[in-house]
């Protein structure tokens, strides 16, 4: 999903990369799960993570 003006402004405090940001703000959205081999990329965020 592009990453509008109003997510940009929503993400812009939240700990990590803007990517990382970006990814859990459209799980949350969605009411989605992110799939990663990296969770380490989401430490500090709210996000429901299945670790491959």
């Amino acid at each position: 999903m592009p990453l509008t003006e109003h997510t940009a402004i929503e993400i812009g405090t939240w700990p990590g990369s803007l990517a990382a940001r970006h990814v859990v703000h459209e799980a949350a959205t969605v009411r989605g799960v992110v799939v990663t081999r990296s969770p380490e990329t989401y430490e500090g965020l709210k996000v429901p993570l299945l670790i491959v």
